[in-house]
């Protein structure tokens, strides 16, 4: 492939992989920021000595960013993390790049417009309303059954996500989400409202090339309760797409990705198998978050890494790389650490029996000594995860055991405020 100048929106979370992949084969890298300052929640992934340039958006200078990107030769635009999505799709359509269908741009952020593109589609999809104050709560919420769910309409990471059972509830929770700042740096203008559905929760990861959707790989997430939290993530599968359990799923997702006007680049989609069939939680038109596309790396032949750039300029690169389908090589999965108490890590603790498994591949901290560290209530509130791979599945399963073993003895030591 001859020398690119890629443009990558919010270069957070698993969009920091990117730039170091592309300038490895010889690309020039810019890193563009939607907002005037990185959310706290990715400012320790971002790295600027990976991007040759670097522009700040602040609200007013779109045709300036565009101008430059032109006369850098810049020919592929695409979103690192979910804050950058709506700013990608601007610029690529302005400057006539490779982009998702422009006219469903919103329909792919905004979580209220996503639920009615798929009704408006025929596809199966989550009863919802977005309201803006506690009378529209108040007027909306009783055509839905409780428990209902409460979250803001444009974040992502199980940020500010409720379930209430009451009417009491909903307010208490639409007064905390409304008019802040999100997890993402954006205001909570409107919240969403929406009824709520059982099953296993999945992840459909995929990479779309002229409109064709080809799907990397498959997650099964479990979730937990903790800390008066009922979205706290404990554990994610990583499955091969030829998976029996996944064959409806990827089918019903194909066609939620041509609803939304999915065309070229990343999808990650979030997927409830009720007992009705699959059901959109949400997607994203980015690449799965928290490295996991690295672990996929590391367990396949083929991944969002590898197949993003040829997805957006090199249609023959892309199919002739996919031709063969994907293979795993290894099973893997993410374990999360979960905190109870809050208050500043006083010690990290069994971090190199942690790294003796068998299976272990990699860990991420997210606090380290002296950082306050909250209750786990949310993805973003997660203070570890580890990744585990083994050709031996039974192996993982008694590397999880013995993790869990240490949680009990405690990897994070915590002065809460009464010591």
């Amino acid at each position: 492939m001859t020398k690119k100048t890629i443009a990558i929106v919010d270069p957070y979370s698993s969009g920091a992989l990117l730039s170091p992949l592309f300038k490895a084969d010889g690309h020039i890298c810019i890193a563009i920021h939607s907002l005037q300052k990185v959310p706290s929640i990715f400012a320790s992934s971002y790295k600027k000595n990976d991007f040759d340039i670097e522009i700040f958006f602040d609200g007013g200078n779109f045709a300036y960013i565009a101008d430059k990107l032109k006369n850098y030769g810049c020919s592929v635009i695409m979103p690192g993390a979910e804050s950058g999505v709506t700013l990608a799709d601007n610029l690529a359509h302005y400057l006539k790049l490779n982009h998702n269908l422009y006219d469903l741009s919103k329909a792919r952020r905004d979580k209220f417009a996503m639920q009615e593109c798929l009704k408006q589609n025929g596809l199966k999809y989550i009863q919802s309303h977005e309201v803006s104050n506690i009378k529209e709560l108040n007027e909306k919420v009783n055509s839905l059954s409780y428990p209902v769910i409460i979250k803001p309409i444009n974040s992502a990471g199980s940020d500010d996500v409720y379930k209430c059972y009451s009417y009491e509830e909903a307010i208490k929770a639409t007064s905390i989400i409304l008019n802040k700042d999100n997890a993402l740096g954006l205001y909570n203008d409107k919240v969403l409202v929406q009824e709520f559905i059982e099953g296993r929760e999945y992840v459909v990861d995929s990479i779309s090339c002229e409109g064709r959707h080809f799907t990397t790989n498959g997650c099964l997430y479990t979730k937990m309760e903790a800390n008066d939290s009922d979205v706290v993530y404990r554990k994610m599968e990583f499955l091969p797409p030829d998976s029996k359990e996944l064959i409806d799923i990827i089918e019903y997702n194909n066609k939620v990705l041509d609803a939304l006007g999915f065309l070229y680049g990343p999808s990650h989609s979030e997927i409830m198998m009720t007992n009705d069939g699959p059901v959109l939680i949400e997607t994203g038109a980015r690449i799965h978050g928290g490295y996991s596309p690295r672990t996929v790396a590391e367990i396949s032949n083929l991944s969002q890494l590898n197949l993003i750039l040829p997805s957006y300029c090199d249609v023959d690169k892309f199919n002739e790389m996919t031709e063969n389908g994907v293979v795993f090589h290894k099973s893997a999965c993410v374990f999360f650490l979960v905190n109870y108490i809050e208050g500043n890590v006083k010690s990290l603790n069994f971090t190199n029996k942690i790294e003796s498994l068998p299976s272990f591949y990699d860990m991420v901290f997210l606090v380290e000594k002296g950082d306050y560290c909250p209750k786990t209530i949310s993805l973003y509130t997660c203070p570890a995860w580890i990744v585990l791979a083994n050709k031996d599945s039974n192996q993982i399963r008694k590397d999880i055991d013995f993790i869990k073993t240490l949680e009990k003895k405690g990897i994070f030591e915590i002065l809460s405020d009464n010591e």
